[in-house]
Protein backbone atom coordinates (compact mmCIF):
# COMPACT_ATOMS: atom_id res chain seq x y z
CA UNK A 1 0.00 0.00 0.00
CA UNK A 2 1.69 3.27 -0.94
CA UNK A 3 1.52 6.33 1.67
CA UNK A 4 0.75 9.03 0.66
CA UNK A 5 3.03 11.63 2.01
CA UNK A 6 2.83 15.21 0.12
CA UNK A 7 2.55 18.26 1.36
CA UNK A 8 2.64 16.06 5.22
CA UNK A 9 4.57 19.20 6.40
CA UNK A 10 2.06 21.84 5.64
CA UNK A 11 0.84 22.08 9.28
CA UNK A 12 1.33 20.95 12.59
CA UNK A 13 -2.29 19.36 13.18
CA UNK A 14 -2.18 17.35 9.47
CA UNK A 15 1.49 16.27 10.46
CA UNK A 16 0.55 14.73 13.84
CA UNK A 17 -2.81 13.17 12.12
CA UNK A 18 -0.30 11.90 9.82
CA UNK A 19 1.61 9.84 12.08
CA UNK A 20 -1.53 8.75 14.13
CA UNK A 21 -3.12 7.19 10.95
CA UNK A 22 0.57 5.60 10.32
CA UNK A 23 0.61 4.02 13.27
CA UNK A 24 -3.31 2.85 13.69
CA UNK A 25 -4.00 0.46 15.77
CA UNK A 26 -1.10 -1.82 15.42
CA UNK A 27 0.50 -2.40 18.84
CA UNK A 28 4.46 -3.12 17.55
CA UNK A 29 4.45 0.00 15.64
CA UNK A 30 3.47 1.95 18.00
CA UNK A 31 6.42 -0.04 20.32
CA UNK A 32 8.90 0.43 17.24
CA UNK A 33 7.68 4.02 17.42
CA UNK A 34 7.89 4.81 20.89
CA UNK A 35 11.07 3.02 21.47
CA UNK A 36 12.99 5.11 18.32
CA UNK A 37 11.80 8.35 20.49
CA UNK A 38 12.80 6.88 23.63
CA UNK A 39 15.24 8.36 25.78
CA UNK A 40 18.52 11.31 24.30
CA UNK A 41 19.63 8.71 21.81
CA UNK A 42 21.12 9.89 18.64
CA UNK A 43 20.11 7.00 16.86
CA UNK A 44 19.09 3.14 17.45
CA UNK A 45 19.68 0.07 15.57
CA UNK A 46 16.89 -2.85 14.89
CA UNK A 47 19.17 -4.91 17.08
CA UNK A 48 18.87 -2.55 20.28
CA UNK A 49 15.16 -1.98 19.41
CA UNK A 50 14.53 -5.55 18.96
CA UNK A 51 16.00 -6.08 22.46
CA UNK A 52 14.54 -3.33 24.45
CA UNK A 53 10.62 -4.15 23.19
CA UNK A 54 11.10 -7.88 23.16
CA UNK A 55 10.69 -8.98 19.12
CA UNK A 56 12.77 -9.93 16.60
CA UNK A 57 14.71 -8.33 14.71
CA UNK A 58 12.59 -9.03 10.81
CA UNK A 59 9.24 -7.43 12.06
CA UNK A 60 11.82 -4.11 13.77
CA UNK A 61 12.91 -3.85 10.47
CA UNK A 62 9.51 -4.48 8.59
CA UNK A 63 7.78 -1.76 10.83
CA UNK A 64 10.76 0.71 10.59
CA UNK A 65 10.46 0.73 7.03
CA UNK A 66 6.94 1.83 6.93
CA UNK A 67 7.52 4.75 9.59
CA UNK A 68 10.29 5.57 7.53
CA UNK A 69 8.63 6.12 3.83
CA UNK A 70 6.16 7.93 6.12
CA UNK A 71 8.71 10.80 7.05
CA UNK A 72 8.26 9.73 10.71
CA UNK A 73 11.61 8.99 11.38
CA UNK A 74 14.61 8.97 9.47
CA UNK A 75 17.31 6.69 8.73
CA UNK A 76 21.20 6.40 7.64
CA UNK A 77 24.10 3.98 7.54
CA UNK A 78 26.73 4.27 10.14
CA UNK A 79 29.74 1.79 10.74
CA UNK A 80 27.41 -0.48 7.85
CA UNK A 81 24.48 -0.95 10.09
CA UNK A 82 21.16 0.97 9.66
CA UNK A 83 20.39 3.49 12.54
CA UNK A 84 17.07 5.09 13.28
CA UNK A 85 16.97 8.82 13.63
CA UNK A 86 14.15 11.25 15.43
CA UNK A 87 12.39 13.70 13.22
CA UNK A 88 12.90 16.52 15.17
CA UNK A 89 9.25 17.93 14.51
CA UNK A 90 7.82 14.52 15.67
CA UNK A 91 10.31 13.92 18.66
CA UNK A 92 8.67 17.51 20.00
CA UNK A 93 5.21 16.40 19.76
CA UNK A 94 5.61 12.66 20.57
CA UNK A 95 3.40 12.60 23.60
CA UNK A 96 0.90 14.33 21.53
CA UNK A 97 0.80 11.72 19.11
CA UNK A 98 0.71 8.73 21.74
CA UNK A 99 -2.02 10.25 23.19
CA UNK A 100 -4.33 10.24 20.16
CA UNK A 101 -3.15 6.59 19.44
CA UNK A 102 -4.20 5.38 22.59
CA UNK A 103 -7.58 7.05 21.75
CA UNK A 104 -7.92 5.13 18.27
CA UNK A 105 -6.32 1.61 20.04
CA UNK A 106 -9.29 2.07 23.34
CA UNK A 107 -11.97 2.94 21.13
CA UNK A 108 -13.31 -0.24 20.53
CA UNK A 109 -12.10 -2.76 23.06
CA UNK A 110 -12.69 -5.93 23.43
CA UNK A 111 -15.57 -5.52 26.28
CA UNK A 112 -16.68 -2.16 25.15
CA UNK A 113 -20.69 -1.90 24.42
CA UNK A 114 -21.23 -0.90 20.77
CA UNK A 115 -24.57 0.49 19.24
CA UNK A 116 -25.97 -0.93 16.43
CA UNK A 117 -28.23 1.01 14.11
CA UNK A 118 -31.35 -0.51 12.06
CA UNK A 119 -33.26 0.90 9.79
CA UNK A 120 -36.47 -1.02 11.44
CA UNK A 121 -35.64 -1.22 14.70
CA UNK A 122 -34.51 0.79 17.74
CA UNK A 123 -30.92 1.02 19.08
CA UNK A 124 -29.56 -2.10 20.14
CA UNK A 125 -26.82 -2.88 22.49
CA UNK A 126 -24.15 -5.96 22.07
CA UNK A 127 -21.17 -6.35 23.91
CA UNK A 128 -18.51 -8.13 21.66
CA UNK A 129 -16.93 -11.34 23.78
CA UNK A 130 -13.16 -10.44 24.17
CA UNK A 131 -10.62 -11.41 21.62
CA UNK A 132 -8.69 -14.88 22.75
CA UNK A 133 -4.97 -13.93 23.26
CA UNK A 134 -2.28 -15.48 21.00
CA UNK A 135 0.29 -17.69 23.45
CA UNK A 136 3.39 -15.84 23.30
CA UNK A 137 6.67 -17.79 23.67
CA UNK A 138 9.58 -16.46 24.45
CA UNK A 139 13.38 -17.57 24.16
CA UNK A 140 16.04 -16.55 26.03
CA UNK A 141 19.65 -16.97 24.23
CA UNK A 142 22.56 -16.55 26.43
CA UNK A 143 25.73 -16.28 24.78
CA UNK A 144 29.59 -16.30 26.01
CA UNK A 145 32.75 -16.12 23.86
CA UNK A 146 35.33 -15.27 26.19
CA UNK A 147 38.15 -13.03 24.89
CA UNK A 148 41.03 -15.70 25.65
CA UNK A 149 38.90 -18.80 23.76
CA UNK A 150 38.39 -20.29 20.87
CA UNK A 151 36.26 -18.05 18.51
CA UNK A 152 32.35 -19.61 17.77
CA UNK A 153 29.90 -18.44 15.68
CA UNK A 154 27.19 -17.20 18.13
CA UNK A 155 25.92 -14.25 15.64
CA UNK A 156 25.03 -16.95 12.81
CA UNK A 157 23.42 -19.36 15.09
CA UNK A 158 20.99 -16.52 16.33
CA UNK A 159 20.40 -15.42 12.61
CA UNK A 160 19.97 -18.93 11.23
CA UNK A 161 17.69 -19.33 14.74
CA UNK A 162 15.64 -15.94 13.94
CA UNK A 163 15.56 -17.09 10.23
CA UNK A 164 13.73 -20.67 10.74
CA UNK A 165 11.26 -18.96 12.86
CA UNK A 166 10.37 -16.49 10.18
CA UNK A 167 10.05 -19.47 8.12
CA UNK A 168 7.41 -21.04 10.40
CA UNK A 169 3.15 -20.74 11.24
CA UNK A 170 3.73 -19.54 14.44
CA UNK A 171 6.66 -16.74 13.82
CA UNK A 172 4.63 -14.14 15.68
CA UNK A 173 3.99 -15.96 18.66
CA UNK A 174 8.15 -16.48 19.35
CA UNK A 175 10.12 -13.76 20.48
CA UNK A 176 13.74 -14.63 20.33
CA UNK A 177 15.45 -12.35 23.18
CA UNK A 178 19.69 -11.75 22.76
CA UNK A 179 22.09 -11.33 25.47
CA UNK A 180 25.90 -11.60 24.44
CA UNK A 181 28.74 -11.31 26.81
CA UNK A 182 27.09 -13.24 29.75
CA UNK A 183 27.90 -13.47 33.24
CA UNK A 184 27.26 -15.60 35.84
CA UNK A 185 25.83 -12.73 37.91
CA UNK A 186 23.61 -11.58 35.01
CA UNK A 187 21.09 -14.71 35.34
CA UNK A 188 19.02 -14.03 38.23
CA UNK A 189 18.43 -10.72 36.57
CA UNK A 190 18.05 -11.86 33.05
CA UNK A 191 15.18 -14.63 34.10
CA UNK A 192 13.67 -12.14 36.67
CA UNK A 193 13.41 -9.65 33.43
CA UNK A 194 12.31 -11.82 30.84
CA UNK A 195 10.24 -14.80 32.62
CA UNK A 196 11.20 -17.31 29.78
CA UNK A 197 9.75 -20.35 28.20
CA UNK A 198 12.94 -21.28 26.64
CA UNK A 199 16.66 -20.72 27.99
CA UNK A 200 19.18 -21.32 25.38
CA UNK A 201 23.05 -21.22 26.39
CA UNK A 202 25.33 -20.93 23.44
CA UNK A 203 29.11 -20.73 23.92
CA UNK A 204 31.98 -23.31 25.43
CA UNK A 205 32.39 -25.80 27.43
CA UNK A 206 34.63 -27.95 29.45
CA UNK A 207 35.95 -31.04 29.58
CA UNK A 208 34.58 -31.19 33.23
CA UNK A 209 31.02 -30.48 31.71
CA UNK A 210 31.35 -27.09 33.16
CA UNK A 211 29.23 -23.86 31.29
CA UNK A 212 31.69 -20.93 30.56
CA UNK A 213 30.62 -18.04 31.21
CA UNK A 214 32.74 -14.52 31.48
CA UNK A 215 34.06 -12.03 33.88
CA UNK A 216 33.85 -7.98 34.03
CA UNK A 217 36.98 -8.27 32.16
CA UNK A 218 36.00 -10.82 29.33
CA UNK A 219 38.24 -13.64 31.16
CA UNK A 220 36.53 -17.13 30.98
CA UNK A 221 34.89 -18.11 34.09
CA UNK A 222 33.18 -21.98 34.56
CA UNK A 223 29.66 -22.02 36.48
CA UNK A 224 29.56 -24.60 38.93
CA UNK A 225 26.42 -27.62 37.99
CA UNK A 226 24.99 -26.90 41.40
CA UNK A 227 24.77 -22.95 40.96
CA UNK A 228 23.04 -24.18 37.81
CA UNK A 229 20.57 -26.19 39.01
CA UNK A 230 19.65 -23.78 41.92
CA UNK A 231 19.50 -21.68 39.77
CA UNK A 232 16.37 -22.80 38.27
CA UNK A 233 15.09 -24.66 41.13
CA UNK A 234 14.60 -20.55 42.70
CA UNK A 235 13.68 -18.66 39.23
CA UNK A 236 12.43 -21.41 37.09
CA UNK A 237 8.97 -19.46 36.40
CA UNK A 238 7.80 -20.00 32.79
CA UNK A 239 10.79 -22.26 32.28
CA UNK A 240 10.00 -25.51 30.42
CA UNK A 241 12.77 -26.41 28.11
CA UNK A 242 16.85 -25.39 28.29
CA UNK A 243 19.08 -26.06 25.23
CA UNK A 244 22.72 -26.05 26.73
CA UNK A 245 24.26 -25.62 22.95
CA UNK A 246 28.25 -26.64 24.48
CA UNK A 247 30.46 -29.19 24.61
CA UNK A 248 30.45 -31.80 27.62
CA UNK A 249 27.20 -29.53 28.97
CA UNK A 250 25.39 -33.06 29.38
CA UNK A 251 26.18 -32.87 33.59
CA UNK A 252 25.08 -29.42 33.92
CA UNK A 253 22.08 -30.45 32.01
CA UNK A 254 21.03 -33.15 34.47
CA UNK A 255 21.90 -31.47 37.39
CA UNK A 256 18.78 -28.66 35.84
CA UNK A 257 16.34 -31.55 34.56
CA UNK A 258 15.59 -31.98 38.30
CA UNK A 259 13.76 -28.77 38.41
CA UNK A 260 12.74 -28.17 34.52
CA UNK A 261 10.74 -30.26 32.62
CA UNK A 262 13.50 -30.62 29.48
CA UNK A 263 16.87 -30.32 28.99
CA UNK A 264 18.92 -30.99 26.02
CA UNK A 265 22.83 -31.18 26.59
CA UNK A 266 25.52 -32.34 24.64
CA UNK A 267 26.83 -35.45 25.63
CA UNK A 268 30.55 -34.69 24.11
CA UNK A 269 32.33 -32.51 21.73
CA UNK A 270 30.35 -30.92 19.08
CA UNK A 271 31.57 -29.04 16.00
CA UNK A 272 30.40 -25.32 15.38
CA UNK A 273 28.23 -25.55 12.39
CA UNK A 274 27.30 -28.96 13.67
CA UNK A 275 25.52 -27.02 16.93
CA UNK A 276 23.73 -24.52 14.75
CA UNK A 277 22.38 -26.78 12.38
CA UNK A 278 21.03 -28.56 15.29
CA UNK A 279 19.53 -25.37 17.29
CA UNK A 280 17.60 -23.47 14.28
CA UNK A 281 15.93 -26.74 13.05
CA UNK A 282 14.51 -27.97 16.65
CA UNK A 283 13.29 -23.89 17.01
CA UNK A 284 11.68 -24.69 13.45
CA UNK A 285 9.99 -27.71 15.11
CA UNK A 286 8.77 -26.24 17.82
CA UNK A 287 7.55 -23.04 15.86
CA UNK A 288 5.94 -25.20 13.53
CA UNK A 289 3.72 -26.77 16.33
CA UNK A 290 5.61 -29.63 17.19
CA UNK A 291 5.99 -31.29 19.99
CA UNK A 292 9.32 -30.76 22.02
CA UNK A 293 10.24 -34.88 20.76
CA UNK A 294 9.23 -33.79 17.32
CA UNK A 295 11.38 -30.87 17.55
CA UNK A 296 14.01 -32.56 18.78
CA UNK A 297 14.26 -35.56 16.29
CA UNK A 298 14.20 -32.84 13.40
CA UNK A 299 17.34 -31.20 15.35
CA UNK A 300 19.12 -34.76 14.60
CA UNK A 301 17.32 -35.20 11.10
CA UNK A 302 18.94 -31.83 10.09
CA UNK A 303 22.58 -33.06 11.44
CA UNK A 304 22.14 -36.11 9.19
CA UNK A 305 20.84 -34.16 6.19
CA UNK A 306 23.80 -31.85 6.18
CA UNK A 307 26.30 -34.76 6.73
CA UNK A 308 26.88 -34.37 10.19
CA UNK A 309 26.56 -38.14 11.07
CA UNK A 310 29.09 -38.72 13.52
CA UNK A 311 27.56 -36.09 15.97
CA UNK A 312 23.73 -37.84 15.64
CA UNK A 313 24.27 -38.98 18.94
CA UNK A 314 25.85 -36.24 20.74
CA UNK A 315 22.73 -34.03 21.71
CA UNK A 316 20.84 -35.75 24.45
CA UNK A 317 16.91 -34.82 25.24
CA UNK A 318 16.86 -35.23 29.04
CA UNK A 319 13.37 -35.46 30.57
CA UNK A 320 11.25 -35.13 34.31
CA UNK A 321 9.87 -38.77 34.55
CA UNK A 322 6.32 -36.87 34.81
CA UNK A 323 6.35 -35.52 31.22
CA UNK A 324 5.91 -37.48 27.90
CA UNK A 325 7.78 -34.96 25.41
CA UNK A 326 5.97 -36.21 22.32
CA UNK A 327 2.83 -34.99 24.07
CA UNK A 328 3.53 -31.02 24.84
CA UNK A 329 3.53 -28.63 22.31
CA UNK A 330 5.00 -25.75 23.18
CA UNK A 331 2.55 -23.65 20.88
CA UNK A 332 -0.42 -26.13 20.63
Amino acid sequence: MAIDTTDVRSNADKQIKHAVDTIGRSEIRRKVFEEIYRGKSSGKTAEQIATAIGINVVRVLQEALILSSAQIIRKKKANGRLVYLKDEFFSLHKKRILRRVAKVETKISPDSEIEIKLSSTPKMKTRRSPAKKSKIIKILFLAANPKSTVSLRLDEEVREIEHKIMLAQKKDQLILIKKGAVRASDLQLYLNQERPTIVHFSGHGTDEGKIVLEDKMGNPVTVPSEGLARLFETIKDNVRCIVLNACFSLEQASAMNKHVDFVIGMSSSIKDEAAIAFSSAFYLGLSSERSIRNAFDQGITELLLLGFSDEENTPKLLCRDSVDPSHVFLLK
